[in-house]
């Protein structure tokens, strides 16, 4: 799990330029030659190669990146309403702004407000003194956007914290991305992208059940014992 990236110091998730690149009918292209196409119809070139940067950065899109394969294998399984929410589990194993910001917006009630300033307060208390003002503020907001896009924070201004309940599919692809990140066991519930669910654990486990019966992963539970596996699933990778 990486600890030094993040592109939030410049971007957010960017779910809708990545759902342009993954749902575009690839033919014989590959992603990074429809990215070269401006699939995201950006106005200049420097625009473009700015979006290609930041994407590339965060997801790669490369046939030997585990993480990606397995992104792009989901892509295809999950509804589009989903799209975004799936991204963000997949950045949020990925970019470490992303990760440290996963307790704050839990700990926001629901129907509560998650405000700008909050973000800032949370940053600062992680980075004490990195940013200037008016880059804290920046940066904030591109990790408030990025929660948006997922679903978590409604509102132009007011920024309200809503339930976000994930589907079965979406918790099986939070433990893979711990499972590929190596957590094991209790662990996986440790991991940036599991903790991110907007459910509790029993709800969660139910999730789990439901994942694995439709053979998305392997699952036993004996007690207190918890048992997640990825073994057969990654096989095809």
């Amino acid at each position: 799990m990486s600890k030094s990236t993040t592109i939030h110091t410049s971007r957010t998730i960017m779910s809708a330029e990545l759902i342009e690149v993954l749902d575009f009918p690839k033919e014989n292209l590959d992603y990074f030659e429809i990215m070269a196409n401006n699939v995201f119809n950006k106005k200049t070139e420097s625009s473009k190669k700015k979006t290609i940067k930041y994407l590339t950065q965060l997801y790669n899109f490369r046939k030997d990146d585990k993480k990606f394969l397995c992104l792009e294998n989901y892509w295809n399984k999950i509804e589009d309403r989903e799209k975004p929410f799936v991204a963000l589990l997949f950045a949020v194993s990925k970019d470490y702004l992303l990760q440290e910001s996963v307790g704050f917006i839990k700990s926001v009630k629901h129907s509560s407000k998650a405000s700008i300033e909050n973000f800032e307060a949370n940053i600062d208390r992680h980075h004490p003194n990195r940013f200037t003002p008016k880059t804290l503020r920046s940066v904030s907001q591109n990790v408030a956007s990025s929660w948006k896009q997922a679903g978590y924070v409604v509102g132009k201004m007011k920024n309200i914290r809503t339930e976000c309940p994930p589907s079965y599919f979406a918790v099986a692809f939070a433990f893979l991305m711990a499972y590929i990140d190596d957590f094991r066991g209790d662990y996986l519930f440790n991991h940036p992208s599991v903790k991110a669910l907007d459910a509790t654990k029993e709800e969660i486990l139910s999730l789990v059940k439901a994942a694995s019966d439709r053979e998305l992963l392997d699952y036993n539970r004996a007690g207190a014992s918890i048992v997640i596996s990825f073994d057969k699933y990654l096989k095809g990778f």
